[in-house]
């Protein structure tokens, strides 16, 4: 009996042992700006929040209904975020079927069976007479891991679904970052083009003044020339700006999973969002932290699968790691 406790303690491949955590809590507060400066244009004093995390919906921060809304666009339609969820949910279905082998195996079967017997087959004469038969039978199985195999398949379904988490996590933030940047980037744009016309609209205005000048003889037509080369300077640059418009409305659109040619024009100007008065500052721990969870996670699944090398140590120095050879 004890050495079957033994063994069932055992179990092939090696331990993994998380790394040791090589960065800090602490966000050195020397040197480092309490809060941005105001501007006259219209821009407010934003505060850093040291040690604070981002919302996992941070893009509300912003304030902005036509943002949110392109958000929830591209989260509920795009491709890549809806296979990985399917991945997920996948992976996770797995690791409960592979569970089920560690519990033990019941198997029932009930037969009921009535029969009409005649008397006639014992003695002439006798009555007939019916007879209820019930059956009923029950196996009951498990398998003693007794090397630890199925416990470390488990360990490998569970480690790969958490690969899946970290890879849908990972999609989500970036397909986030991308969407926000290119709204603002569209809002950005649209917004110099308009500025860009207004410029346009004074300089031709002030063309017109310059010509009756010219015709009442307090300028020269060099001055009209100057003039006119002002204005087709801005003039040209607006093709420049509506192709870039148009460039960053069809990235938009891509994001969201809309074909471009049926995407609706993106009504955003820079008025549509507002700066966040507080401004957290743990972005690079969290980006860390999320490098070195995938990376363990792909750890455990290399070290679970029969016959893999894997690498033990600290994460910056992995070439540096034992080499484990596992064998079933």
């Amino acid at each position: 009996m004890s050495a079957l406790s033994v063994l069932a303690g055992c179990a092939v491949g090696p331990n993994f042992r998380p790394p040791l955590a090589f960065w800090s809590d602490k966000i050195p507060a020397e040197g480092i700006a309490t809060d941005t400066t105001a501007t006259p244009a219209g821009g407010e004093v934003q505060r850093f929040q040291l040690g604070h995390d981002l919302p996992g919906e941070w893009w509300k921060l912003f304030a902005s209904p036509k943002l949110n809304e392109l958000m929830n666009a591209a989260m509920a339609n795009y491709p890549d975020i809806a296979a990985q969820q399917a991945a997920l949910r996948a992976a996770m279905e797995e690791v409960r079927a592979q569970t089920g082998t560690l519990f033990p195996q019941i198997q029932g079967v009930g037969e009921a069976t009535r029969e009409k017997v005649s008397g006639a087959s014992i003695e002439p004469g006798f009555p007939s007479f019916i007879t209820n038969v019930f059956q009923a039978h029950v196996d009951v199985s498990y398998a003693f891991d007794l090397f630890g195999g199925e416990r470390r398949a488990v360990e490998g379904l569970q480690a790969q679904a958490l690969v899946q988490n970290s890879r849908l996590e990972a999609s989500y933030l970036t397909l986030t970052t991308n969407v926000a940047a290119t709204a603002i980037h569209v809002a950005a744009v649209h917004d110099e083009i308009a500025a860009t016309e207004e410029i346009i609209q004074v300089e031709e205005r002030q063309l017109r003044i310059i010509e009756r000048k010219v015709a009442l003889g307090s300028q020269t037509r060099a001055d009209v020339l100057q003039q006119q080369s002002i204005l087709a300077s801005a003039r040209a640059t607006l093709p420049t700006l509506r192709q870039e418009f148009m460039a960053a409305e069809h990235e938009l659109a891509v994001l969201t999973a809309v074909a471009p040619q049926d995407a609706a024009p993106v009504q955003l100007t820079l008025a549509d969002l507002t700066l966040p008065k507080e401004l957290p500052v743990s972005l690079p721990k969290r980006s860390v932290q999320l490098g070195v969870r995938g990376a363990g996670d792909q750890t455990i699944l290399g070290g679970l699968e029969p016959g893999a090398v894997v690498a033990i140590g600290d994460p910056a120095k992995l070439h540096d790691g034992v080499r484990v050879r596992v064998t079933e």
